[in-house]
């Protein structure tokens, strides 16, 4: 029954989204944006929280919704999704199992990951014959007048245009995932091969059969069997349903607090299975849920951009506040979505081509914000896995911690000795704070693991002192002070 209220009644309501073909549909101005889709999104998560012990099986399904409002170029729309999604994650923040925070860290690993502006990288090889500075600086005027003529086209369907724009104007091509590689494929650390045989791709497709031939087959089965006493909620799950179409075993489920005994044959290697189908299921659906890139805007760009920032910010928030929910596996999705975001972010700011082309444009400006926040996201998470007590924690970050601190602080260096080749002077300021976060983090660890990466680290710090950010030098004295210490060179009274 839920399932039918779900996917016959809930769903349909923002089909705008989940088949958004025709951009008419998602222009700023919709009144269905103002009026219908935060309030109507918004009740959703509140309905499915109060219900959450009985509809906890299509949360799935509301996880693709919700990414796939978050990765469209409609920043609203976009900002709303990422909103939502938040909200749905932190409401059911206790209620969820070991599984679902899997297909919750996987969903913000798609989400930043595919929200990336890499048409920036693009640009110079999409117009070769162009004044790309020209391009990008007047791009806002050419997107005025293809929305304008796209307006009175579709106002005057059945009349003749007096006016229209030449399309030839405009070369830009705005088939970029052609030619741009898509950061999904980068496979996500902790998650198994995306890439499965054609069959694979096809079983999977058919979890999402209609719900109805579910129902029937399900109902036969409990009819043949006496022994199985399942619930008309149950009935519905799709988790029922193996990959080739099969009925599964029955089994309690975890959300439920009956004494049914598991079926004998049900071992702990074919649950572990039955799970990674899942999970490769649910990677599949959000794939196909993934918007088309179909413009090539300024205006588009920055939207991203803007809600990269707030991705970026809210997988902090779940981070911080479920701090204990996440395993290691969890832990490594999460530093692979933030590393992808930092590391098209460095490609583009150290990219001379791509400053040039975007001219006075703002977008650059929100990249550096975008590099500068996921490596500080991944600084801070880091160094707090390093510093608890708990060694499978520490062995989790160390290795990945100390690349990047010691990258961080060769890549400034590096800046300092050759800024007369920066693409903006700006940037290198952009980098002190981060400096400053890796030197405060050294502080902070304990005395063992100071000692223990002090003879690597510096050399290093050494450099450092000669930079010209007086803020790098004075934390950098700190840290010497506190090696003075150690080595009884100094002692407390004469600082």
């Amino acid at each position: 029954l839920w399932t039918l209220i779900f996917r016959g009644v809930l769903l349909p309501i923002f089909d705008n989204v989940r088949y958004a073909g025709d951009e008419s549909l998602l222009k700023e101005d919709n009144e269905w944006l103002v009026t219908t889709c935060l309030n109507a999104l918004n009740n959703l998560v509140e309905l499915f929280t109060f219900f959450f012990h009985r509809i906890d099986f299509l949360a799935e399904e509301l996880l693709v919704l919700l990414a796939s409002c978050a990765l469209q170029e409609n920043e609203s729309l976009a900002s709303i999704g990422c909103q939502c999604l938040l909200q749905f994650v932190v409401l059911n923040s206790n209620s969820w199992n070991e599984k679902m925070w899997t297909i919750i860290c996987l969903t913000y690993d798609h989400c930043l990951t595919q929200n990336l502006c890499t048409e920036l990288l693009s640009i110079e090889k999409n117009n070769p014959n162009q004044n790309n500075s020209d391009i990008f600086n007047n791009y806002d005027k050419f997107i005025l007048k293809q929305q304008i003529s796209n307006d009175e086209s579709n106002n005057n369907n059945n009349n003749n245009d007096d006016e229209s724009v030449n399309n030839n104007d405009i070369s830009v091509s705005t088939d970029i995932n052609n030619d741009v590689p898509k950061p999904e494929e980068e496979e996500a650390p902790g998650a198994e091969n995306e890439e499965n045989d054609e069959s694979n791709d096809d079983e999977a497709d058919n979890i999402n059969n209609d719900s109805t031939v579910e129902e029937d087959n399900e109902e036969k089965v409990s009819e043949d069997d006496n022994n199985n006493n399942v619930n008309d909620d149950d009935k519905v799950k799709e988790n029922d349903v193996n990959i080739d179409g099969s009925f599964k075993e029955p089994s309690v489920d975890n959300n439920n607090n009956d004494d049914t005994q598991k079926e004998p044959s049900n071992t702990e290697e074919e649950e572990e299975e039955e799970i990674l189908d899942d999970i490769e299921a649910f990677k599949l659906k959000l794939r196909k849920s993934s918007p088309k890139r179909k413009r090539f805007d300024g205006t588009v760009l920055m939207g991203k951009s803007n809600v990269q920032y707030s991705l970026i910010n809210s997988l902090k928030d779940i981070i911080i506040n479920n701090y204990g929910h996440l395993t290691s596996e969890h832990m490594k999705i999460l530093f692979h979505a933030l590393e992808t975001s930092y590391s098209f972010a460095f490609e583009a700011n150290n990219n001379k081509k791509v400053w040039e082309v975007t001219g006075k444009s703002p977008i650059m400006s929100l990249i550096v914000r975008q590099e500068n926040h996921s490596i500080n996201v991944l600084l801070h998470i880091l160094f707090k896995l390093y510093q608890e007590n708990n060694v499978e924690r520490q062995t989790l970050s160390e290795s990945r911690l100390l690349y990047h601190c010691r990258t961080l602080i060769t890549d400034y260096l590096q800046i300092e000795n050759n800024k007369q080749h920066l693409p903006n002077p700006l940037y290198a300021k952009a980098k002190i704070p981060i400096l400053i976060q890796v030197l405060n983090g050294f502080d902070k660890l304990n005395e063992q693991q100071f000692l223990k990466h002090l003879s690597d680290f510096y050399p290093l710090w050494s450099d450092l002192m000669l930079v010209e950010s007086k803020d790098i030098r004075v934390k950098l004295k700190n840290l010497y002070t506190r090696i003075g210490y150690i080595h009884n060179f100094i002692q407390p009274s004469s600082q």
